[in-house]
């Protein structure tokens, strides 16, 4: 098992959903009829329970105890690209692939429709990071006691954001002005160096506001 853990406030609940369960007892000897399935009769629906594992910052469900294939689907295979032959050999995920498919889950990178004031026919030019939650994994036994002392921190390890495009800062800028009065400004799609390009531009552009006025 493996416990996750949000590290900070994600801005709103967090269900990590995979597949649903159901039971069909199946007649093998002499069981109450009325409490199998008969395989050879008419097919009914059978009712199922959704498997999800909520976490949610501000209610204390900060943590939550998943099956390894949950914490895998949702924030990808740490063993990604670390074996060059399991890799060819269809073992592994090759580490780009891999994070590729953990932003899709979490909604994907934003991509830009134009790039320096250049429609683009195409949508490769990505602009923000997937907003994919700030959390650390941990091994547990099933009692949940720690296990060793693996760690697996998603953002730390896919690095997002190194392969966002050059233009991605301006780009972003661009996006928001266009909004216009449509709506707050949100900064949550923006990393730290991002937020520290754009506290520089505007603090450039009020300098030079600042100049200007004193001519």
């Amino acid at each position: 098992m493996i416990r996750v853990t949000l590290l900070e406030d994600f801005g709103g609940d967090i269900n990590l959903h995979f597949g649903a369960e159901v039971t069909v007892p199946m007649s093998f000897g002499a069981f109450d009829n009325h409490l199998v399935t008969e395989m050879r009769g008419e097919r009914v629906g059978t009712p199922v329970q959704e498997r999800r594992w909520p976490l949610c910052w501000k209610d204390g469900e900060k943590s939550a105890l998943i099956p390894n294939e949950v914490a895998t689907h949702h924030f990808g295979d740490w063993r990604a690209g670390t074996d060059l032959q399991a890799v060819r050999d269809k073992l592994l995920p090759s580490f780009n692939n891999e994070r590729d498919r953990v932003a899709r889950v979490w909604g994907d990178y934003l991509y830009a429709a134009e790039k320096d004031g250049e429609k683009l026919g195409y949508t490769t030019v990505r602009i923000a990071v997937p907003r994919v939650p700030n959390v650390k994994l941990t091994n547990v036994n099933a009692s949940g006691n720690h296990v060793g002392d693996w760690t697996f921190r998603p953002l730390e390890f896919w690095r997002f954001e190194e392969i966002l495009d050059e233009c991605a800062t301006r780009e972003m800028a661009r996006l928001q002005s266009r909004k216009g009065g449509q709506g707050a400004i949100s900064l949550d799609v923006l990393d730290d160096a991002q937020l520290a390009k754009l506290a520089e531009m505007l603090e450039k552009r009020n300098r030079k506001a600042v100049a200007a006025a004193a001519k």
